[in-house]
């Protein structure tokens, strides 16, 4: 397991452009953090290389991951990058190198994207259980634009507040923060300003933050306000044992449709309360 001074970040590579992609994006995020940077394929055999031998497969994979790991470095020359090719299926092999990682990288060269996603989707597993923050890299969102996150006063949301507020440090860009009401649920406008308030106290006057808040659906409002963002940062807050389920409609909605990079920030609900201690409480007191 990495610390929080020495933890990689984690990039899956395989033969796509989206891999590559994701490669240059995941070599930006470790830069940001001075953290290394930790390529990662993983291999099974046959698997797609079913016409080659063994041997010739493994030495493809290792060819394929040494240019991976030179694209990285002409990106950054100073960056220490690494590249492994390990055995197994991605979904095992990511989710173990995901455990001691700052982030896992992820390109979007995969079926989640739309209406219909298999149960094996490789993205859609690793979105959903991974216990580290999860990249997803894709090629919209505007370098100047802002990071956007969306508040519901729940542990998870606030984890995503506060990942969120880093990540706007790192890139000295403003902090949009949103917040969704439903009058159904017996939240107005005044209650719903309340709380954006009281999330965002804590930020610290060194992040520009924007608030706003809106009626109607929260994930097609959010889904509007990341238009032009250059992050995405979603705190899963689903319950229960399915895929979709643990995203949540938030979730789901931002994995299928979003065009900007997103991160998927995770965390259970009794450590995030944990972490958050005093906020948290203060939210539910103002809720009450």
């Amino acid at each position: 397991m990495g610390t929080a001074e020495t933890a990689p970040v984690v990039v899956a590579v395989n033969d796509t452009a989206a891999s590559l992609a994701a490669v240059r994006v995941a070599a930006d995020e470790a830069a940001r953090r001075r953290a290394p940077l930790r390529l990662v394929h993983a291999f099974s055999w046959p698997g797609t290389d079913a016409g080659r031998s063994y041997a010739a497969a493994r030495h493809a994979a290792h060819e394929m991951v040494e240019r991976a790991v030179g694209s990285a470095r002409r990106a950054d020359p100073d960056l220490s990058v690494t590249g492994v090719v390990l055995d197994g299926p991605p979904i095992r092999v990511l989710l173990q190198q995901s455990r001691g990682a700052a982030l896992l990288v992820l390109g979007d060269d995969d079926p989640a994207a739309t209406d219909y996603v298999p149960v094996d989707s490789v993205l859609l597993q690793l979105v959903a259980r991974a216990r580290r923050p999860v990249l997803v890299a894709r090629a919209g969102g505007a370098a100047d634009g802002p990071v956007v996150v969306g508040v519901d006063g729940s542990p998870p949301s606030l984890l995503a507040l506060r990942y969120a507020a880093d990540e706007a440090r790192r890139r000295s860009v403003p902090l949009d923060v949103v917040h969704v009401w439903e009058p159904s649920a017996g939240e107005d406008e005044a209650s719903a300003r309340r709380l954006v308030d009281t999330a965002v106290a804590d930020v610290g006057p060194d992040v520009t933050v924007r608030s706003r808040v809106a009626a109607g659906d929260p994930s097609a409002e959010l889904l509007a306000a990341t238009q032009g963002a250059v992050l995405v940062v979603v705190g899963p807050r689903g319950a229960g044992r399915g895929l979709w389920t643990l995203l949540g409609a938030v979730g789901q909605t931002i994995l299928r449709h979003c065009a900007s990079p997103t991160v998927f920030v995770h965390g259970a609900p009794s450590r995030a309360a944990d972490l958050l201690g005093e906020p948290l409480r203060r939210i539910r007191r103002r809720r009450a």
